[in-house]
């Protein structure tokens, strides 16, 4: 199966704004032992073509 996407919109969270986003996930910090000196990279994705070359191409849109 592939995952595909061209419809995606990014934003980098830092400072203050990366402490709130960190308070409101807290599985954030599982990805890493040490925030210094980092980013968030919030990732929003709008549709995604799902291929599992058994069978048509589905595109998955998400409201």
């Amino acid at each position: 199966m592939r995952i595909s996407s061209n419809n995606i919109d990014s934003e980098i969270i830092e400072g203050n704004e990366m402490l709130t986003e960190i308070a409101a996930h807290p599985e954030i910090k599982d990805l890493s032992e040490d925030f210094n000196n980092n980013v968030v990279i919030k990732l929003t994705i709008h549709s995604a073509l799902i291929e599992s070359f058994q069978s048509n191409p589905t595109v998955t849109n998400f409201s």
